[in-house]
């Protein structure tokens, strides 16, 4: 076992011997699951390779991470990431986008994902969880190390700084790491879980279907309309 493996295992049990954790937590999983999907396919799969703004990219669509929102329904939580993620400037990220996005948490905990490999015995979002607690941690100890030598060579005043520090990286890793122990916790939470994201999925697909029609009719009644102006005027 790796040692952060051996510490997640490590809190797990002693996570386990306390008392219930929030009913929330599973809502709030949702919500940074989002964020890690969403980054991973923004970055194409590269997302180590460009750590620091990978995890901005992560805290920019989970105000779970960065604000430390807590969500009662796993509607709302998809549905705050969607809404971040559409609106903020440096992502803009599409409805359809979005939307897929949320198929793409659905398959990350669902359970039959465990299968892939029959070795690991994880709980379906650990890998996930565990790939982005990585990302942070390179952030944190990029962002970290040039924070440093900034203050050492006294350029403090000097260049705009990005736009989140360090100590927002390190929060969230923290974050993540709890919730990576949390879910070793668990057995039988992830094929309810799975089935509510599933239904939120597939309600916004009917809501994106639903307009685009609504765009589409909209678009032939201005045709129409434009064709009868024509006709009107050519009339002697």
């Amino acid at each position: 076992l790796s040692l952060s493996r051996f510490l997640s295992l490590s809190l797990s049990l002693s996570l386990s011997l306390q008392a219930r954790p929030s009913e929330d937590l599973p809502c709030n999983l949702v919500n940074i699951l989002f964020a890690y999907c969403l980054t991973a396919r923004r970055f194409n799969g590269q997302h180590h390779d460009l750590p620091a703004e990978s995890a901005e990219c992560a805290l920019a669509v989970s105000s779970c991470l960065a604000h430390n929102t807590s969500y009662q329904t796993v509607e709302s939580a998809l549905r705050g990431a969607h809404a971040a993620a559409q609106q903020c400037p440096s992502i803009k990220a599409s409805r359809e986008l979005c939307t897929a996005i949320i198929g793409d948490v659905q398959s990350v905990i669902a359970p039959a994902a465990v299968r892939v490999q029959p070795v690991d015995f994880s709980p379906p979002p650990c890998r996930a969880l565990s790939d982005l607690h990585c990302v942070l941690e390179t952030a944190y100890k990029i962002l970290r190390k040039e924070e440093k030598s900034s203050k050492d060579a006294g350029k403090d005043s000097g260049p705009a700084a990005p736009s989140v520090g360090s100590k927002a990286f390190l929060l969230a890793q923290r974050k993540v790491y709890f919730f990576l122990s949390w879910s070793e916790t668990l057995t039988r939470e992830w094929s309810w879980l799975e089935e509510s994201v599933r239904l939120q999925h597939e309600a916004l697909l009917d809501d994106l279907s639903a307009q685009v029609k609504a765009e589409k009719l909209a678009d032939k009644q201005r045709q129409s309309q434009a064709s009868n102006t024509t006709l009107i005027q050519e009339l002697p």
